[in-house]
């Protein structure tokens, strides 16, 4: 196996078992603070942030404050 299948296959499995809640988003927020605040174990901040991003289908990274946006839920 790959070092990209063996990092793929990780990644799945650190993304099927995720749950999410709906927050509203704060003044000064952003995609990667959220990422750090909302980790997924196993699962870089990049691509926590990047996994946020694509299950709200947003098209760029910024935020607006009071959006409400879909984030995992905290262990």
């Amino acid at each position: 196996m790959s070092v990209f299948s063996a990092r793929h296959a990780a990644y799945a499995e650190s993304v099927s078992n995720v749950t999410y809640e709906t927050i509203r988003v704060q003044p000064g927020d952003s995609l990667w603070s959220l990422a750090e605040e909302y980790p997924i174990e196993g699962l870089s901040t990049q691509e926590t942030s990047d996994m946020i991003r694509n299950v709200n289908h947003l098209e760029h990274g910024s935020l607006a404050a009071g959006a409400h946006l879909k984030v995992p839920t905290r262990s």
